[in-house]
């Protein structure tokens, strides 16, 4: 551990880091120092583990002794609870960089007293950061609110101005109620944190959200969090960013026959929507995709929601691609989530610093249907606009696909208003067999063939055909002749003719 006479000081001068994974490089490397910051959250939702990471980050890393000042807790219970999260607070009080003072018994009369042993435990330990957990139990030992108010605004903003001591309160969010703690304490604070959660689609969601930061430009973002059992990890939204410039340089999709009907293929940084049913060759696109970057010595990221790695490699072995070479030399990275399972925030993360490390040219998302199933539609939007801004301002070439059972074009206005190419994959069946149609709905800026064209998964994958002959229907998914051509098929074949009542004739 550094001590505090060689520790190193806070990322940014006058900031307070908390450590928290993912939160301080959100408020400009941690809080203003001597703010008094308002933690308010549901019960179980991490307030005392943000806390502790705050008191424990400062000893550890900056030597700041810290005290947690509990009007909730007992010290033996705390101690045990911050060795389940790796985090001995016990060597700290041996150091003098930590202490814990229990006020769970006091009453009213002996609320000042307690005030009075905190300031004089802050120029004992010479301390830093200040834990007050919580206000609401402190609150509770007064018989009128405004008694309460006039310590949190008279005694405690002035003792941690005065002192420089970067205070975290306490407070608890009751479930369904949208007052913190007393109603009060945010209009006092320099900052207001709060933590909550829900159940959402079966599963369970943490939503971080920073109500209000004097003197920070911090991010009012909703943001999302996971307790583990290193402590808090709070999530960063994938960042949008504004298209830096218009791409008039084509890429290959690696289906030649698509290409063709591109006219050369879509603009760099496009986002192009493959959608069918299951069976009809969206991940066969993707994998094509994927292969024709690698030859290009372009970076692919692939992300899958559905098939693991190892059932997408053999798939791309059976076509002949050699796969492993390309993952060997870098140029292919594959990973594989499955978000219904498991935490769709930590999938997120995952995803986010794949990103970030790997710097793709090109990237595969297949599905957007295993998403959506996992989200609200409002977080799914946000999700897919932030994603597809970011790759259009970096120039990323990305595919996504999703399923699709009526061939049509996608019912949500938003999915064709964010694609820039959007490709419809369909089986059909004509003469008692099952054959595939593909269609371009849509290409943002590109003359297209708008006609429809069969295709076939061979050896070496998709292979664009000629388009369908004297067959209608097809996006309806049951393909037949047109009437006229029927008719004359019938005159010659000697079928009997039929008058348009129904009539033969």
């Amino acid at each position: 551990m550094t001590s505090a006479s060689n520790s190193p000081k806070s990322p940014v001068e006058d900031r307070v880091a908390t450590g928290v994974e993912g939160f301080d490089n959100l408020i400009e490397g941690g809080f203003p120092r001597g703010d008094l910051i308002l933690l308010a959250g549901h019960p179980g939702s991490g307030k005392t583990m943000f806390s502790s990471q705050f008191l424990y980050t400062g000893a550890i890393q900056y030597g700041e002794p810290g005290i947690y000042a509990s009007f909730a807790e007992n010290r033996e219970a705390f101690l045990r609870n911050m060795r389940r999260a790796n985090m001995d607070f016990e060597s700290l009080e041996q150091k003098n960089l930590f202490r814990f003072i229990d006020f769970v018994t006091v009453k009213e009369q002996a609320i000042d007293a307690a005030l009075a042993t905190i300031m004089a435990e802050i120029d004992s330990l010479k301390a830093s950061r200040l834990v007050i957990d919580s206000f609401s139990a402190m609150a509770q030992a007064f018989s009128e609110k405004i008694d309460a108010r006039i310590v949190l605004h008279t005694v405690l903003g002035r003792m941690t101005r005065l002192s420089k001591v970067t205070t975290l309160l306490i407070a608890e969010k009751q479930l369904g109620s949208e007052s913190l703690g007393g109603g009060m304490e945010e209009f006092v604070s320099d900052a207001v944190l709060v933590l909550t959660q829900s159940m959402e689609r079966g599963h369970m969601r943490r939503h971080f959200d920073i109500v209000k930061m004097r003197g920070t430009g911090a991010s009012r973002a909703r943001l999302t969090y996971d307790i583990t059992e290193h402590g808090i990890v709070v999530h960063p939204s994938l960042e949008a960013h504004p298209a830096a410039r218009v791409y008039s340089e084509r890429v290959s999709t690696g289906v030649e026959g698509l290409d063709r009907m591109l006219s050369g293929g879509p603009y760099k940084g496009s986002t192009i929507l493959v959608m069918g049913e299951a069976g009809t060759g969206k991940t066969t696109t993707a994998l094509q995709f994927m292969m024709r970057g690698a030859a290009n010595k372009e970076r692919t990221l692939y992300v899958s929601y559905e098939e693991s790695q190892e059932e997408l490699i053999r798939q791309a072995l059976g076509f002949g691609w050699r796969i492993n070479d390309h993952i060997e030399n870098g140029l292919v990275r594959i990973a594989s989530f499955f978000p219904e399972p498991y935490n769709i925030d930590n999938i997120f993360a995952d995803t986010r610093k794949l990103i970030d490390e790997y710097q793709p040219t090109r990237f595969v998302l297949d599905s957007l249907t295993s998403l959506e199933r996992a989200m609200s539609d409002d977080e799914f939007f946000r999700v897919v606009r932030r994603m597809e801004s970011r790759f259009k301002g970096e120039g990323v070439t990305a595919l996504v696909t999703a399923r699709n059972t009526d061939g049509g074009l996608p019912s949500d206005f938003w999915v064709s208003s964010l694609m820039d190419v959007i490709v419809s994959l369909r089986q059909v069946e004509s003469e008692s067999a099952l054959r595939r149609a593909l269609v371009i709905f849509k290409a943002r800026g590109l003359p297209h063939d708008t006609s429809i064209k069969e295709f076939e998964i061979g050896p070496k994958g998709i292979v664009v055909e000629e388009k369908f002959a004297d067959i209608e229907q097809i996006l309806g998914g049951s393909a037949r002749r047109p009437a006229r051509v029927q008719a004359w098929s019938d005159a010659f074949s000697g079928a009997p003719r039929q008058s348009r009542s129904g009539a033969k004739g």
